[in-house]
């Protein structure tokens, strides 16, 4: 279904064109043309988001940085791109009352089908480049590995991350080591709904998850001592 969504949206984009919703057709308002700019052109802000997700895993197997910077510097430029980047989103979903858990839920969902709407991208371009029209494109079914071997990945991201600092110390890659950490631990939390949703699992109780979070950490400190003694 959400394949479907964003085959439509491609469809807009091919059919209508971007000249139909800049300065073609008729709009009763500019927001209503601007929506319709969106419709034809959102699913675009896909690439980057996927790349959100490979980032810690190039990153943690690598053990190269997507970009070599100071911590302080980093937060200094992140931090404001970030607060105006979410505001506009705390701010409509407060004066509408949405739930914040559902905002929540909305961002995972997004994230984890980033690759869908980039599939659908590119399967609507080859139908064109293969003069099909677009009456079959209800047949196309998105894979779905695509989804598990990210998630996977970020777990050999973190693996990958305590293999690098162990060859290059701690006190050389303890940065290095924290955002890789942090991005991959991100990253699965944004792909965990589709995933259990996909295999049919359920979130355990609190009490486990306090359990497993106690745990993990306490792996990590006890490697994190061996490898930099």
């Amino acid at each position: 279904q959400v394949l479907r969504w964003h085959q439509g949206a491609v469809q807009l984009l091919f059919f209508k064109g971007i000249t139909f919703t800049c300065w073609g057709g008729r709009f009763p308002t500019v927001f209503h043309r601007i929506y319709a700019f969106d419709q034809a052109t959102y699913y675009l802000q896909a690439i980057p988001g996927y790349m959100l997700l490979l980032m810690p895993i190039i990153y943690g197997i690598a053990g190269e940085p997507p970009f070599n910077t100071q911590v302080g510097e980093f937060f200094l430029f992140f931090t404001p791109f970030i607060v105006t980047a979410m505001l506009p989103t705390v701010i409509s979903g407060s004066w509408r009352g949405v739930d914040a858990h559902r905002l929540t839920r909305d961002e995972q969902v997004w994230l984890s089908t980033t690759y869908v709407q980039i599939y659908a991208f590119l399967s609507m371009m080859w139908q064109q480049l293969r003069c099909r029209g677009g009456d079959n494109a209800w047949a196309v079914k998105a894979p779905v590995w695509p989804l598990f071997a990210v998630f996977l990945g970020e777990f050999v991201a973190i693996g990958g991350a305590m293999f690098w600092v162990s060859q290059e110390g701690y006190s050389n890659w303890s940065a290095n080591l924290i955002s890789v950490i942090v991005s991959a631990s991100l990253a699965i939390h944004a792909l965990w709904p589709m995933v259990s949703l996909q295999m049919g699992w359920e979130l355990p109780s609190l009490y486990y998850m306090k359990l497993g979070a106690w745990l993990v950490v306490g792996v990590f400190i006890v490697l994190i001592y061996y490898i930099s003694t």
